[in-house]
């Protein structure tokens, strides 16, 4: 995992946003929270992250967002005590699942299709209109494909890969209309 602060005042409490597949910190460098400093975490083709850079914070929030649900389940155990609210947005436990989170058959499609016009309609979908994409666009993530590919992959089910989650998460945020974690799949998965 990477991780950047976008705002580091020296605060004691932090917001740590585990964004979504394909994105880096750039989407999110304009989020301030009085009294908070912020940490943006991203590219999860590994699931560990060194959280020394948070040592001297007494309250943690978790913010995940999509396929960060998950990273964030994985990662967050160093620092469990200190997690005051953790909140999903968009995402399951279960990342790759026909009931619970991304149909296996669309998740293998996207990556087998994987490419810079396919990356280009997937930000189109994850920004949900022409206009909202027009400013998306302005702090696009700038990340490699073969990284994101390998990323992806790093999702995919095996039994021989049972990482420990911390299935805590004291909200979960479903849109009606999301476009990669279908909202029936959520409701099924935050029951």
């Amino acid at each position: 995992m990477q991780c950047k602060f976008i705002d580091k005042d020296n605060n004691h409490r932090l917001i740590a946003i585990f964004a979504g597949w394909a994105m880096d910190s750039a989407p999110f460098e304009g989020l301030r929270r009085h009294g908070y400093d912020i940490m943006v975490i991203w590219d999860y083709r590994d699931f560990s992250l060194d959280w020394s850079c948070a040592a001297h914070y007494d309250e943690i929030c978790v913010v995940a967002w999509s396929l960060g649900v998950y990273a964030a389940a994985v990662a967050t155990a160093p620092i469990a005590a200190r997690v005051t609210l953790r909140l999903a947005v968009n995402g399951t436990l279960s990342p790759v699942d026909s009931l619970k989170g991304i149909p296996p058959a669309v998740f293998r499609g996207t990556l087998e299709g994987l490419d810079e016009r396919n990356l280009t309609k997937f930000y189109r979908r994850v920004a949900g209109s022409r206009e909202a994409y027009g400013r998306f666009a302005e702090t696009l993530p700038q990340r490699d494909i073969d990284d994101l590919k390998t990323e992806l992959e790093a999702f995919l089910p095996r039994d021989f890969f049972a990482p420990e989650l911390d299935t805590r998460f004291d909200r979960a945020l479903i849109s009606r209309d999301d476009a990669i974690f279908p909202a029936a799949n959520q409701w099924r998965a935050w029951e």
